[in-house]
């Protein structure tokens, strides 16, 4: 429970960091944006090493629920696939801030020039990933689901909270909720169930990989 709490604070901080101190750009001109990563170096470093660092200890986590999975399942295919999306979910993530990031040294470097055209293209490369983050996150709320109806490791009434949480992600215009607000709330809900332990499974009933 406390490892998803980190992950989420940090995650979460780092966005505070981002925004809240630096003055992001209101367009996307070439222009603006050289200037928004001059002057916000600082703050895009300070946010990316949180972020960074909040997306490592996801991958932790997510090997800690692996590791409670496969203790009650044995290995199978589910601990693989939610282990693999919760990677792929956390590599990706990275993105978000890692092209700001390289836009802010290159912006503050006296021996290249940042060109207006480059500027664009490192601002608008963190939506792709934020896009593709969607799509791994959506994998992950899959495994989490099958987890949930047939291992009975989270309450059967979250994989309704799941299903949602898998349209979020895969519907262009509206997958940034998913990212935003489904991850963090999976990773906190998750934290908290396993907290107690494996639910029982009901007598008679077998648990099959």
């Amino acid at each position: 429970m406390f490892g998803s709490m980190v992950v989420v604070a940090l995650w979460v901080i780092a966005f505070v960091v981002i925004e809240g101190l630096g003055d992001s750009p209101d367009s996307g001109e070439g222009q603006a944006l050289i200037r928004y990563f001059q002057e916000d170096e600082l703050s895009l470093y300070a946010g990316g090493v949180l972020f960074f660092l909040g997306s490592i200890l996801f991958i932790w986590w997510i090997s800690m629920l692996r590791s409670v999975v496969a203790d009650y399942i044995g290995e199978s295919w589910v601990a693989s696939a939610l282990y693999g999306s919760g990677i792929a979910t956390a590599v990706l993530s990275m993105g978000f801030v890692a092209p700001q990031l390289g836009a802010g040294f290159a912006a503050n470097d006296d021996e290249a020039e940042l060109a207006a055209a480059a500027a664009q293209a490192l601002w608008w490369a963190g939506d792709g990933f934020f896009i593709a983050t969607a799509y791994a996150g959506a994998s992950l709320f899959v495994a989490l689901g099958i987890v949930a109806v047939r291992f009975r490791l989270l309450p059967i009434w979250a994989l309704a909270l799941i299903g949602i949480g898998v349209l979020l992600m895969i519907i262009p215009g509206i997958n940034w909720l998913g990212v935003i607000f489904g991850i963090p709330i999976s990773v906190l809900l998750t934290g908290l169930f396993l907290r107690h332990g494996p639910r029982d499974v009901d007598a008679g009933e077998t648990v099959t990989r």
